[in-house]
């Protein structure tokens, strides 16, 4: 049996309200899938990029870095672009590269997009690369314990810059040209031998050797000579300005992403000292592979060659011992008396009794002096030593400062405990400028790696942070964007609170 069929105009406009409905809605979730697609595809390809981190950086300073160069002398930003898309591609089209098949249900496919943005390690006198150093370290050390070694440290740094102004004192003045003018003076006296035995209190010991001598011969001496148990081996590397990332103009990144850790901080600046001494050479562990081997003293001088860099060194070492080892001879009566004692058989031998106290200034600064040239002998051959001396202490007698230099060891007395050559140069480093070690701590990792055979390699060109933006288009009418920021720093950060 036959039945007729109808709907009513009411249904049928319901009905396409309906189809209109049910389309927008599945237009709504194509075009929010479409831009999850999109977000996916770039945090895909922002991860893939950042994966392809300078090995060498990371191996050997624990840091991380693209080289935006991509093996190139120039920052190669279109490269990198290049990079990002092709990593992208693979989930904006699934069928790419799929040799069993595949199906893009958006017909998606990538329509442009650039680099908004790049903080490079350089930027902001390096910033970026310190806060990298920095919170290496304090990731892999107990940072309880530096804030506890932070007073006390802070005290020996203001103690060792007492001690180079004391040595350093202009009171002291030039020993041979002090001491010549003395003898000058005893040479021009016209008093009558007679009246001048009179006046003689002091009686001159037969035996009795002049000090000053050795003095002035130490004094006339290469300081690397007499402080290096072999100056020969001592590195002779040298380089230019112009070889270094500091002396070059640097390329600088746009929109720079802000870093919170200063290494001005006073806990920072003991994090960034640390790092330096465990990732660059000193005189006691050179690197060979660089165009400077003692890495530290160059960050504390700044010159141009290892030798200068030494030199510059040990000066302040001898200085900062010096105000030691002249204060002891001051406020010690035993070490004060030989001083005082020498001093006017001095005096009595330049018929000048008058002389004594002047020639006593003289004897003490080139007796702390010798003193000074142990001790800066035994650091650098790996002793330890009183930051501050007793008289127990003490190496040196003024009796045996005659013909000292060609025996200088066997005046040295090796402590167990006290402080090293690396803990002065954390001293010195710490009273270096964060800017200075920075840039200097730079000019090394470049160089490094350079001389390691990457010749075109430039820290300048290395990246921390970036930002792209990044558009698709959808079946050939809908383009969709997407901003992406990726940053180590952050990354490192995220991934340490995980833990």
């Amino acid at each position: 049996m036959n039945r007729k069929g109808s709907i009513t105009i009411y249904l049928s406009l319901m009905l396409t309200v309906m189809i209109s409905l049910i389309c927008t809605s599945i237009l709504s979730v194509k075009v929010s899938a479409c831009r999850m697609q999109l977000a996916n595809a770039a945090d895909q390809a922002m991860f893939s990029l950042f994966a392809q981190y300078d090995r060498d950086l990371l191996d050997m300073y624990d840091v991380f870095f693209v080289d935006g160069s991509c093996g190139s002398s120039q920052l190669s930003l279109g490269k990198c672009y290049d990079r990002l898309t092709d990593s992208m591609s693979y989930l904006l089209s699934p069928d790419k590269g799929n040799l069993s098949g595949g199906k893009n249900l958006f017909s998606l496919r990538e329509a442009g997009g650039s680099i908004t943005g790049y903080t490079l390690a350089t930027d902001c006198a390096g910033a970026a690369f310190a806060a990298q150093a920095i919170d290496y370290m304090t990731q892999t050390a107990g940072i309880q314990g530096i804030r506890l070694l932070k007073d006390e440290f802070g005290r020996n740094a203001s103690i060792v810059q007492q001690q180079e102004t004391e040595g350093g004192n202009p009171d002291v003045g030039n020993i041979a040209a002090d001491y010549a003018e003395l003898e000058a003076q005893a040479a021009g006296e016209k008093a009558d031998n007679a009246a001048a035995e009179k006046k003689k209190p002091v009686e001159i010991p037969p035996d009795f050797k002049n000090p000053m001598g050795e003095i002035i011969k130490v004094k006339a001496t290469s300081i690397l000579n007499l402080v290096c148990q072999d100056v020969s081996e001592v590195s002779g590397k040298q380089t230019a300005a112009s070889e270094l990332l500091s002396g070059r103009q640097k390329e600088r990144g746009m929109g720079v992403i802000d870093v919170s850790v200063s290494p001005e901080d006073a806990v920072n600046s003991l994090w960034l000292d640390e790092y330096l001494l465990t990732h660059y050479g000193t005189y006691r562990k050179p690197t060979e592979k660089s165009g400077l081997s003692y890495q530290a003293e160059y960050m504390i001088a700044g010159k141009d060659s290892d030798t200068a860099n030494l030199e510059n060194v040990v000066s302040r070492l001898l200085l900062t011992r010096e105000g030691v080892n002249i204060l002891l001879i001051m406020t010690n009566s035993e070490l004060r008396l030989q001083a005082e004692t020498t001093a006017e058989i001095l005096a009595a031998i330049f018929l000048n009794p008058e002389a004594a106290p002047a020639l006593q200034a003289i004897l003490t600064a080139g007796w702390a002096f010798c003193e000074s040239l142990i001790d800066v002998r035994g650091l650098l051959d790996g002793d330890h030593i009183p930051l501050v001396k007793t008289f127990q202490d003490w190496q040196l007698q003024l009796s045996d400062v005659p013909g000292f230099s060609s025996r200088m060891d066997s005046f040295r007395r090796r402590a167990a405990a006290g402080t090293d050559y690396e803990d002065y140069l954390r001293i010195f480093l710490y009273l270096t400028s964060a800017e200075e070690r920075v840039s200097r701590a730079m000019d090394m990792t470049e160089s490094t790696i350079r001389e390691s055979g990457r010749g075109n390699f430039r820290l300048d060109c290395c990246f921390d942070s970036l930002t792209v933006e990044m558009k698709a288009e959808a079946e050939g009418r809908k383009v969709f964007t997407t901003e992406k920021t990726m940053c180590y720093r952050k990354i490192c950060g995220d991934a340490v609170q995980k833990k």
